[in-house]
């Protein structure tokens, strides 16, 4: 498997010359390297490096702590400061991919740290990062803000929370909120009797069989209602949305 997940990033290994702009320290500077105890491996160098290795077959994932792999938040913040770019002027390293494609090795070879592992089985066993049943906070929502369960014959727009904004209070309380402030724009809106993660957070924490998996769920949720036109609240289902969905056939 190695070989195949690295593959993909053959030309973006070969296009560093390990000049460490991604690791200067600064306004925009890489977020896991400000905060780190100032390993190499925690730094966008570093990744890119450990990729190589990996991809070369000079250094497993088992010698290294599995913590590190997972501080990458996958901002970006390295790939707009490289100074690497192709003929039309895009990014030519992308670190945060090469750090996902370690992350999905590390969960083939059962070497993702424990908080990681817990957040991936709730994922699996309840379809949230929480674990835990959400219908009673989105009927909370429905009750609150005054909409209904979705129904393609009465509404246009079915409005999207994200799992993980489900399960904490603040972000539920927010949640309410937007769904008022769009019933008083005078958008006809109703939600999921039950929403299930789209599979964003899986993805970027390397759990591809599961990405897939909810993939599956989530787009086939989508289609028994008909849906035509959503609004989405969560940042993490737009981009899964966006930028995963199409990635993948049949979806």
């Amino acid at each position: 498997m190695k070989k195949s997940v690295l593959k993909a990033y053959v030309r973006d290994f070969s296009s560093c010359v390990g000049c460490g702009v991604c690791r200067d320290r600064g306004i925009d500077a890489c977020p896991m390297w400000l905060f780190s105890p100032g390993f190499e491996l925690m730094t966008p160098r570093g990744l890119v490096t450990l990729g190589i290795d990996v991809y070369e077959d000079r250094v497993k994932l088992s010698m290294l702590s599995s913590e590190a792999l997972y501080t990458c938040t996958s901002c970006m913040s390295c790939v707009t400061r490289c100074g690497a770019l192709d003929e039309s002027g895009r990014p030519l390293i992308r670190v945060h991919e090469i750090a996902i494609a370690l992350r999905s090795l590390a969960v083939e070879e059962g070497l993702v740290p424990d908080n990681v592992a817990e957040f991936l089985m709730n994922v699996a066993r309840a379809g949230n990062p929480w674990g835990l049943d959400l219908t009673d906070n989105l009927e909370r929502i429905r009750r609150e803000a005054g909409v209904d369960v979705f129904d393609p014959e009465k509404h246009d727009y079915l409005l999207l929370f994200g799992a993980e904004s489900l399960g904490d209070e603040r972000t539920l309380e927010a949640s309410i909120a937007i769904a008022k402030v769009l019933r008083s724009a005078g958008l006809n809106i109703g939600t999921l009797d039950n929403e299930i993660c789209s599979g964003n957070e899986a993805y970027v924490m390397g759990e591809r069989g599961l990405f897939e998996s909810l993939t599956s769920d989530f787009m086939s949720k989508l289609k028994q209602l008909s849906v035509r036109q959503v609004i989405v609240y969560s940042p993490h289902t737009y981009h899964a949305l966006t930028s995963l969905y199409p990635k993948l056939r049949d979806v």
